[in-house]
């Protein structure tokens, strides 16, 4: 019987790395089949590869020179088709997937993989990330430029060889601009962002213009479900079960087998091939995991992109109890320091709560009053001791129909005169209803017509929590938040949840909306997306700080 014999496959089959379940059955039903076959290993061009990215770039690890190594079989010696056309390669986020396919992008487009204008594309969602990889290729350039000016010309936006004309350059996932397109090698970075297949496919319709064309899909798992990404996660389900024999689709997936894999380090290498290679990559999984532990909400994007283990639970906690005390710190005399002051309610029967916000050295500064209506529904079946946070003085009970906003002005006005306020900051969408009494009282809002104006809109759900998320995620974590000894606003923050859409971005709600209240902790964001007024004073035309 034949046998084709690759060291670096041979060694990475019999290595004692921990691996996951998927790649035990890709040795098992594809690799080990495919070395008894009757199929042609280019050794020759595989080993010239091999030298080449040690000698311009690095040398690779043992798992990178085992899938080099599959992109060189052929049908048989005329090398006229390749084995495996179409490479889905999965890994948990930072294990250099730029790095690992760079050099070899670079080389496809050399004279010693022998094929003229075999360009390649490189596509992703975003300009910065499509140049991530291009930039790998054109630093190498530069690093060795007495050599490479002979065989190439080079920019950050296209590598071109001067031998074979073959192009490397970068594409974002526009679909209107890419037709006409040859290429020889088409990089899909990131697919877990792709909701469909329209940018996917215009990428690919010149695919076969030019001799042994190959597609690689190289990416994290994501949270958009029922895309491209699970289809190509169905598909390699059949094909490392030997259902699809016939498939010229290679899938190669580093993956944890179990969710309770993710408490033993041991197991993290089974999503994380570089992990014995690269003790920075070790340090930051270790990190992210302790965050975990006092961030719940992360614990989602832990798993999915450390761990491609898609968690299917959305929500959690927006962080422990014991993170919350953290806060539990006596609050600073603000003395005139620069604050911003935030507001939010849902209904005026309910809760509505605000705040001053303000910085001392490092650490923010939260003093919070919160409102509560005694007529409210919901008012008799809240746990929490409400008097008794009202003689502590951190709420008012009141028994109107309704919360005044002349309480909350009240409020303001008193504590205002400690503190040098610049802006209001408030859902634009619950300025209606407060709006006629705070302009009565000469606050007004921000607009084109009145740029001078004390009141900022804050931009309502996702958009501002998405964007302040790692912000906040950052303070909460390493105590850099104090609410004083305030029982009321860690009731607050202990009440907020996160929830993700189908990209991934995070919205701040209410775990659960009748008797666990967030306003306060609602309140705190709408202060925070207005932050860097508390550096730097913002002046009205007179040349007076705002109010």
């Amino acid at each position: 019987m034949k046998m084709i014999y690759c060291k670096e496959i041979n060694d990475y089959i019999h290595s004692k790395e921990v691996k996951s379940k998927e790649i035990h059955l890709l040795i098992k039903n594809i690799i080990e089949p495919l070395l008894r076959s009757d199929q042609y290993f280019d050794e020759e061009t595989f080993q010239k590869c091999l030298k080449y990215t040690e000698k311009y770039y690095y040398p690779l690890f043992p798992f990178q020179k085992f899938i080099y190594a599959l992109f060189f079989f052929y049908e048989d010696n005329t090398k006229m088709f390749t084995t495996f056309d179409e490479f889905f390669i999965m890994e948990g986020r930072g294990n250099g997937k730029d790095g690992f396919i760079a050099p070899l992008s670079d080389f496809f487009t050399t004279h010693y993989h022998g094929i003229k204008g075999y360009n390649v594309d490189v596509v992703a969602n975003s300009e910065e990330q499509a140049k991530g990889l291009t930039e790998i290729i054109y630093n190498s350039k530069e690093d060795h430029k007495v050599v490479m000016k002979k065989f190439f010309r080079w920019t950050l936006e296209i590598i071109v060889n001067r031998k074979t004309h073959s192009k490397i350059s970068f594409n974002t996932s526009n679909s209107k601009t890419k037709d006409g397109k040859r290429p020889g090698m088409v990089v899909l970075n990131e697919m877990h962002q792709y909701e469909d297949y329209a940018n996917i496919n215009v990428h690919l319709r010149g695919k076969g213009k030019v001799k042994n064309p190959r597609v690689v899909i190289i990416t994290t798992d994501g949270y958009v479900r029922e895309g491209p990404l699970d289809d190509y996660k169905e598909i390699s389900k059949k094909r490392l079960n030997g259902e699809l024999p016939k498939s010229r689709m290679i899938p190669i997936i580093y993956k944890l087998d179990s969710e309770e894999e993710m408490d033993d380090p041991d197991m993290w290498v089974k999503a994380n091939p570089s992990l014995p290679y690269m003790p920075i990559l070790k340090r930051e999984i270790e990190e992210d995991y302790g965050k975990m532990q006092e961030l719940p909400h992360m614990r989602p994007d832990f798993i999915t992109k450390r761990m491609n283990l898609p968690k299917e639970d959305a929500e959690s906690a927006f962080c422990t109890w014991e993170t919350i005390l953290k806060t539990k710190r006596s609050l600073p005399d603000p003395s005139g320091a620069l604050a911003v002051f935030g507001l939010d309610y849902a209904e005026l029967n309910d809760f509505a709560s605000a705040g001053f916000l303000w910085k001392n050295e490092d650490n923010y500064c939260w003093k919070q009053h919160t409102w509560v209506n005694k007529n409210s529904p919901f008012f008799k079946s809240i746990k929490p001791p409400l008097e008794e946070w009202e003689d502590a003085g951190y709420l008012t009970i009141v028994k109107t129909p309704t919360i005044d906003p002349d309480d909350i002005l009240d409020w303001f006005f008193e504590n205002a005169v400690f503190f040098n306020v610049q802006i209001l900051a408030m859902d634009k969408f619950r300025w209606e209803a407060i709006s006629e009494k705070f302009e009565r009282r000469g606050l007004r809002v921000i607009t084109k017509e009145n740029p001078n104006g004390e009141v900022f809109h804050v931009r309502s759900g996702g958009f501002t929590h998405n964007e302040l998320a790692p912000l906040m995620d950052v303070t909460f974590m390493n105590g850099k938040i104090i609410y004083g000894d305030d029982p009321c606003m860690r009731w607050f923050t202990q009440n907020t949840g996160v929830k993700r859409d189908g990209k991934g971005n995070k919205t701040y709600y209410k775990i659960e909306p009748k008797l666990r209240k967030n306003d306060g902790f609602m309140a705190l964001v709408h202060a925070m997306t207005q932050r860097s007024r508390l550096d730097v004073p913002q002046w009205d035309p007179d040349g007076n700080p705002y109010l």
